[in-house]
């Protein structure tokens, strides 16, 4: 049935979707609900048939692959309908699906796990940005003072705490794998008490970190070594260094940060 590409949805949403249909294995991984695979469950799901007939369309492209989602107007059964479903399952920024991902029984109300997120809509001013180190660094600065402002109400502190990144230099990720062990270790840092294993941790950062396929859409971890977050981005309890990822797919920077209220 033939159906219209939504004009909405952003760039991100569009690639995820294509992510989804190009690492399905069998007819039952594109038949599971979002609410199965531990994502927001606003999609219906896809039907034994149609699911079978998207892989076998997938086997007689170029590649093997998916790069557009109008491939699926070849699919019988595969309408505007399904194609909505497919769209809002993925209309959160994986930032939001990881931290979502995180309070689903890996971490406890007792954590307080949060994220700042800066988009940049222009693709050159992203990229002159992301690839600048101390352009970024001078980004992230102005925003731990804008969050040290907004969490603890001390304009002078604040000031005082965006130096603090000065100091700091930057331990690049940009292998999803390689990152995830950074991240897990990190949030696993916090953990004296032993309220989660390193590797449950380590997973469900991997899994963001390789959100998107393709290097043109990788997600980067940049962790910040040496910088002391105490009462700055978060209360005593907290891991030391800063973890920034950088979405290529959705030209976004976001900061991390997690306290423990013990």
């Amino acid at each position: 049935m033939p159906f219209a590409i939504p004009s909405q949805p952003e760039p991100w949403m569009l690639q995820r979707v294509l992510t989804f249909l190009n690492r399905a294995e069998s007819p039952e991984d594109l038949m599971l609900t979002a609410e199965e695979r531990g994502e927001t469950p606003q999609q219906r799901g896809i039907g034994g048939m149609v699911a079978a007939r998207i892989l076998e369309l997938r086997g007689r492209l170029p590649g093997r692959r998916f790069t557009h989602l109008s491939q699926l107007q070849e699919v019988p059964g595969f309408g505007q309908d399904k194609l909505e479903d497919l769209l809002k399952a993925q209309r959160f920024p994986a930032a939001e699906l990881f931290r979502r991902q995180m309070y689903a029984g890996i971490i406890g109300e007792n954590f307080d796990f949060q994220y700042d997120s800066i988009h940049i809509e222009d693709p050159r001013k992203f990229q002159d940005t992301v690839q600048t180190p101390g352009r970024l660094q001078r980004l992230l600065a102005l925003r731990v003072e804008a969050i040290c402002l907004e969490t603890f109400g001390n304009a002078q502190a604040a000031r005082l705490a965006a130096r603090l990144l000065e100091p700091a230099y930057a331990e690049v990720f940009e292998d999803a794998h390689l990152g995830s062990f950074a991240f897990g270790l990190w949030l696993y840092r916090i953990d004296a008490d032993n309220w989660f294993s390193f590797e449950t941790v380590r997973k469900a950062a991997e899994a963001y970190l390789n959100t998107y396929d393709g290097y043109e859409n990788r997600m980067e971890l940049r962790l910040y070594k040496g910088f002391d977050n105490r009462d700055v981005l978060a209360r005593p309890i907290t891991p030391p260094d800063l973890p920034v990822t950088v979405s290529y797919a959705e030209q976004s920077i976001t900061l991390w940060r997690i306290s423990l209220a013990d």
